[in-house]
């Protein structure tokens, strides 16, 4: 069996993933904008609904990062959360309130699917009393 020479070994086996025209962002630094825009047509979902999302979710220990990924929020957003707030409610909540403060399209079927699609079911069932 013959080996392949070290210097071309290393040749074929180096292949950036990412070009290296691309500059990367910071982990720190979160994808949502700092001043987002409001977005006026709410449809129903109100601070209180988003509250009771938080308390609920924090209270069953469920997956908050999940729930973010689903509405569209990247793990370096959460871990921004993570550091900004110490307490899990507090995440969730900020969580939604940044991602309601972004949401382009009408919001309250949007977190409804994201809460279905996270696992949340009985949760987007009690606070929007939902029954199926």
């Amino acid at each position: 069996m013959r080996t392949l020479p070290q210097h071309m070994l290393t040749s074929a086996m180096h292949f950036p993933i990412i070009p290296s025209n691309i500059a990367l962002l910071k982990d720190s630094q979160p994808s949502f904008p700092p001043a987002a825009v409001d977005f006026k047509d709410r449809s129903g979902l109100d601070d209180k609904q988003l509250l009771r999302v938080a308390v609920e979710m924090s209270l069953k220990h469920r997956d908050w990062k999940l729930l973010a990924n689903n509405l569209g929020l990247l793990d370096k957003d959460c871990s921004c959360l993570e550091r900004q707030h110490l307490d899990v409610k507090s995440q969730i909540l900020a969580t939604l309130q940044i991602w309601l403060k972004t949401c382009r399209e009408a919001p309250l079927p949007l977190l409804q699917a994201a809460l279905r699609h996270s696992g949340n079911t009985d949760i987007c069932n009690e606070v929007f009393s939902l029954n199926f």
